[in-house]
């Protein structure tokens, strides 16, 4: 479907002005540049598999409407082109490339809003060896999404955490003895020095390396943790 009779077919299609698009397409560098340019089309009112015309109008792409575009300007120049499908999980999405060859060796022209997911140089002795160049950044960029996504969702948990702790506090107040808790950790309790204060009737609580309250008979002290 890339020989010369397809192409003729092709052109017989194109306006005027979708020629001179598809003129200016000569290379599949120029195609790469061309695609990057177009705003990427994130489907805001539902799916949509636009043809390359529906391309060039709207001036906006996904990766598998760029990488129709880009076959039928290979096409249009007499030059193969193929796509390739890289299949993900079920819980990830597919990518979709445009393949060409020069000189024997393989290359591809991508959409996408990630650069490294972008063009492949014409370097690669086959599909599948270009193909695993994109399978293995694409895990770690998504390890590391789910890594930071991960952290954030911990950090929100330390700090409702904190927080509960810090309410529970201060609702250990009992008229006039507060009481303060430090962090575990084998923490150390530290009585605030006062004359009138006699060790004997402080007792400190500990469960589990948390120091807990202190009372003093006859006065009120305040017990610094730390």
């Amino acid at each position: 479907m890339t020989g010369t009779a397809y192409r003729n077919r092709l052109r017989a299609l194109l306006t005027p002005a979708e020629h001179r698009a598809f003129a200016r397409l000569d290379t599949p560098q120029k195609i790469q540049t061309f695609i990057e340019k177009l705003p990427p089309n994130f489907e805001l009112k539902g799916d949509t598999c636009m043809s390359p015309r529906s391309v060039l109008k709207t001036r906006t792409a996904h990766c598998a409407e760029a990488a129709v575009l880009a076959v039928a300007a290979l096409i249009y120049h007499g030059k193969p082109a193929w796509l390739m499908d890289i299949q993900a999980l079920p819980s990830d999405q597919d990518h979709i490339v445009t393949l060409f060859r020069e000189r024997g060796l393989w290359g591809a022209i991508s959409k996408t809003n990630h650069a490294v997911l972008r063009w492949r140089d014409p370097i690669y002795r086959s599909p599948r060896e270009l193909m695993m160049t994109y399978a293995r950044i694409q895990s770690e960029w998504r390890q590391e999404i789910d890594a930071g996504l991960f952290e954030a969702i911990f950090a929100r948990a330390l700090r409702a955490r904190a927080l509960a702790d810090r309410t529970r506090r201060s609702r250990l107040a009992d008229g006039q003895t507060r009481q303060f808790a430090a962090c575990a950790g084998g923490a150390e309790a530290c009585i605030a020095p006062a004359a009138a204060l006699d060790p004997g009737r402080i007792k400190i609580a500990r469960r589990r390396g948390m120091a807990g309250a202190a009372r003093a008979q006859g006065q009120a002290h305040e017990v610094m943790l730390v």
